[in-house]
């Protein structure tokens, strides 16, 4: 598990030696159900001030490594992403019970642009950028496979994908405003 702190966060999360017997204070995402099973791959530990302190245990819908496994601060200085394999967790560690499973599956980037401030994350053919209020957009599907953010240059996310229609690799450019592909 890496933590990374791009931005400023009003809680601290770091990943705890165990979690405390009594399981009390720990939340499952997504939570425990009789008659199902979820690979639950990855233990963190969040403290919020005047708040008690409280663990998560978080869930890969698979255990096929096709995505990172992280936490990261996002631009609202109390939302936190959690990625198990891919498997993208939102929330505000405040009020953890109202969480959020993201639909960009799975997520194997996480670049974050700091004007304006926003933490861009890409599957396989899309991609979803993250401000201050939560989603600002998801693009359509950007290419066939393969998507890999190279870089952000000014306005552009810079991108490659596989265009299997043409059978190579195509550059793509991504408005970082918008979300919408350059002609």
């Amino acid at each position: 598990m890496k933590i990374q702190t791009p931005f400023p966060a009003n809680y601290e999360v770091e990943i705890p030696p165990e979690l405390p017997s009594d399981g009390k204070s720990t939340l499952y995402f997504p939570p425990r159900e009789s008659g199902h099973q979820h690979l639950y791959e990855a233990a963190l530990k969040f403290a919020y001030p005047s708040q008690k302190a409280w663990y998560g245990v978080f869930g890969a819908r698979s255990k096929r490594e096709d995505g990172p496994t992280l936490a990261s601060t996002m631009p609202d200085s109390n939302s936190c992403l959690v990625s198990v394999l891919g498997t993208g967790y939102i929330f505000d560690v405040q009020h953890p019970k109202d969480w959020t499973l993201i639909q960009l599956y799975p997520v194997r980037q996480s670049v974050v642009v700091s004007d304006p401030e926003l933490l861009v994350l890409s599957s396989f053919t899309r991609i979803a950028a993250y401000d201050r209020d939560g989603r600002k957009w998801t693009t359509e599907h950007l290419c066939s496979d393969d998507l890999k953010i190279v870089g952000v240059n000014g306005t552009w996310i810079e991108c490659l994908g596989w265009d299997a229609p043409r059978g190579q690799h195509a550059s793509l450019r991504v408005d970082v405003s918008s979300g919408k592909l350059e002609p």
